[in-house]
């Protein structure tokens, strides 16, 4: 699927969700746990990406843990996956969220999200998603103060709200494609 297009469907899960869930945002900082809001997030991305698999907190690749020696993480289950269960080729997005509120623990905050989105998102790891997300959840139904941060190819490449993030976060997707195409077939140079 071109990156257009899940995009687009990202963009378009998010807005049902604070159009039909609005009062999830409302309840505070401590008020409901975020594995309600991704469950919420999930199930409206399902029918946008119908011939794919949205799961929740989906911790298997085939019969296996999902993990990563190279990152070293021995187990993940990210909050939101769009992927086939059972072909490799097909993995489309990863989301990891977290309350504003534990955004910057240590053990569970961004440091944790961000090595875990980038071991998913590697082109040269087991799970290769094109896209991932690592989204801060607000106490509030305002989009413009949520944060997101997406990765792609092991690195985090752009940095948005959940408002008209679409045109902007797609010329920053290719522009990082350009510029790590030209990296690849610029010929090393001598030193001296």
């Amino acid at each position: 699927m071109p990156p257009e297009e899940i995009i687009e469907r990202l963009a378009a899960g998010f807005a049902e969700l604070f159009t039909r869930d609005g009062e999830l945002f409302d309840l505070g900082l401590h008020g409901v746990h975020e594995q309600t809001i991704t469950f919420r997030l999930g199930f409206y991305l399902q029918s946008l990406f119908a011939t794919h698999h949205v799961d929740c907190e989906y911790n298997r690749v085939w019969d296996q843990t999902k993990g990563c020696e190279l990152t070293g993480i021995d187990s993940m289950k990210p909050d939101v996956i769009v992927h086939r269960r059972t072909c490799d080729a097909e993995n489309l997005v990863c989301i990891e969220a977290k309350k504003h509120n534990l955004w910057n623990d240590p053990d569970i905050g961004y440091a944790s999200i961000e090595r875990k989105l980038v071991a998913l998102t590697r082109l040269d790891g087991v799970y290769r998603y094109p896209v991932g997300l690592a989204w801060q959840i607000m106490p509030t139904l305002n989009r413009a103060e949520h944060s997101v941060f997406w990765f792609t190819q092991g690195q985090q490449f752009h940095a948005s709200c959940l408002v008209n993030f679409e045109a902007r976060l797609l010329h920053a997707l290719r522009a990082f494609d350009a510029l790590r195409s030209s990296r690849r077939s610029s010929p090393s140079r001598p030193e001296g």
